[in-house]
């Protein structure tokens, strides 16, 4: 029985490009953690450049015996009563939920079950994630998914494989057999939302099961 319906989706798209960066994950295990456990951190409020009350003891204050404070320039006075305009600090944004999943990319040859580099990428990430102390207790099925295109037997059996594919490579990288099992669904779960024949519909799919 399942523990939880937490989905971590992979596409399976068919990657073309032989020169296109394949190495560099798209999601980081922080946050795949973040997205699988739900206990991401608040973003931190916006610098304004005030200080807020109770926070003087971050500066000092203190001057030298006997000398006499400097009577501070009119120019400096405007300065300091004009907006102080920031140019934006450009930040990482954390992997984005595709309803309940997670938006990760995992690639395969058409037609094949031959994960690309990009989809090692993604897994190495994932892995990595799987054996830190927050989801070390967890296992995962790997569900495999087609689009409508071709016969119910051979998406069956694609998608079989391909689930199998990312769950042996998990191995290699130090994830425990025991805590993933492979599943192929073919065009059976078409995604909500989504006609059978879809492109969007060629995935992975990482449920969480307890």
């Amino acid at each position: 029985m399942r523990a939880s319906t937490m989905i971590v989706t992979m596409t399976a798209a068919t990657l073309f490009a032989a020169g296109a960066d394949a190495q560099q994950a798209k999601n980081t295990p922080d946050e795949i953690i973040c997205a699988v456990t739900n206990t991401c951190d608040a973003p931190p409020p916006p610098v304004n450049g005030k200080i807020k009350v109770g926070d003087e003891k971050a500066f000092s204050l203190a001057r030298p015996s006997g000398a006499r404070p400097a009577a501070a320039p009119v120019a400096a006075t405007v300065r300091a009563e004009a907006p102080v305009r920031r140019r934006p600090v450009a930040t990482r944004q954390p992997a984005r939920r595709s309803g309940s999943g997670l938006d990760m990319l995992v690639t395969f040859n058409m037609g094949s079950a031959d994960m690309t580099p990009q989809a090692k990428a993604e897994a190495r990430a994932f892995a990595a994630a799987m054996k830190s102390p927050q989801l070390a207790p967890m296992r995962f099925a790997i569900e495999g998914h087609t689009d409508a295109v071709g016969n119910r037997e051979f998406n069956r059996d694609l998608s079989q494989r391909r689930a199998q594919s990312v769950v042996d490579y998990l191995v290699t990288q130090g994830v425990e057999a025991q805590r993933l099992d492979a599943r192929g669904f073919g065009f059976d779960k078409p995604k909500p939302g989504l006609t059978p024949r879809a492109a969007g519909n060629r995935r992975v799919e990482f449920v969480r099961e307890g």
